[in-house]
């Protein structure tokens, strides 16, 4: 009885520094015990002292599957300006508060829970929060200086939080439960925008980011288009797995490298005939019937055309091997 309230009290105290909770690691429970084996072995010593020297004098430090559940003794090294915890089984990230020199933060696959410590970090530029059952964004308000954020495979629904991240270029909202978007039309720095398989109607609200260079909206239930003519900066595009039918906007979008219209209901391509730059184009399972719009395609290295109702399977571009009438073998049956 007297162990377990020596252990309790000693790691109440949050020690300032590393050597102290090295000092007293006997003391703590296993999984805080664990942490700082792992970050003495990160630092190739286990004398205390110059365990502490070392680490305070990192500003990287990658901890990736590392079995870690208890970060306190990670919150007393102060001078950290980039840290990786993805793939852990960390649930409370509170002493991750005080690493306000943090500007690079990856907690990838957690338990975390709660994430409010976050708000304190307000020189982070990178963040990654990968499928770790997120629902509120709330805890985002305050990080202003956030240039990349990476939500994916969580199970978000309101992201009207995001309209105060202004900085942000890179923004990764896939695999969640996205409906309306209409709070995404502030973020007008973005260059990358992944919101594929979520739940996106309404696509207006992206008129308004012209700095888009890649846009990522495959799998959604999307019918009308016509706001995508704005983005006149687009190199890449995926629009797979929706309700497409008219596709006329396209022909605004002459920088477009990589194209994606798979698994709509699209039967007029002619639109596609003013896109110089296309590389990639993919078209499979549409109702296209015609594909000679696909002459004047001069740069295309691959065109997906399978599954549509082609009465002439005859390429019209060359050389012909470029188009694919048939599903390829090593595609994926999900594809």
């Amino acid at each position: 009885m007297g162990e377990l309230f020596v252990s309790a009290s000693v790691e109440a105290h949050t020690f300032e520094r590393f050597a102290d909770w090295c000092n007293h690691q006997e003391e703590l429970t296993p999984d805080a015990q664990h942490t700082i084996d792992v970050l003495l072995e990160e630092v190739g010593t286990e004398n205390c002292e110059d365990a502490d020297k070392a680490l305070h004098s990192l500003t990287d430090l990658a901890l990736v599957r590392k079995e870690i559940e208890n970060v306190a003794p990670i919150g007393a090294l102060s001078n950290l300006e980039d840290l990786n915890l993805s793939g852990n089984q960390v649930e409370d990230i509170q002493p991750l508060s005080s690493l306000q020199n943090l500007q690079y933060l990856s907690l990838t696959h957690n338990l975390v829970q709660d994430y409010t410590p976050l708000e304190k970090l307000l020189k982070l530029e990178e963040l990654f929060l990968v499928g770790n059952n997120i629902q509120d964004l709330s805890f985002l308000r305050y990080l202003t200086d956030l240039k990349s954020l990476v939500l994916s495979n969580n199970n978000i629904e309101d992201v009207s939080v995001l309209s105060y991240l202004q900085n942000l270029e890179t923004l990764w909202l896939e695999a969640n439960n996205i409906e309306d978007i209409s709070s995404l039309r502030n973020l007008v720095n973005l260059k990358i925008l992944a919101l594929y398989e979520n739940k996106v109607k309404d696509i207006t609200a992206l008129s308004s980011l012209t700095n888009l260079e890649k846009l990522f909206l495959n799998s959604n239930a999307i019918e009308n288009i016509d706001s995508l003519e704005s983005l006149e900066l687009l190199k890449t595009l995926a629009l797979g797995d929706n309700l497409i039918k008219s596709i006329n906007s396209i022909r605004f979008l002459e920088t477009l490298g990589i194209l994606s219209l798979s698994k709509n209901q699209i039967e007029d391509i002619s639109f596609l005939s003013n896109l110089p730059a296309l590389q990639v184009l993919e078209l499979h399972n549409n109702r296209i019937s015609d594909i000679s719009p696909l002459s004047t395609l001069a740069n295309l290295k691959v065109v997906t055309v399978f599954d549509n109702p082609i009465q002439d399977q005859i390429c019209p571009v060359q050389p012909e091997s470029i188009c694919l009438f048939e599903m390829p073998e090593s595609w994926n049956q999900g594809q």
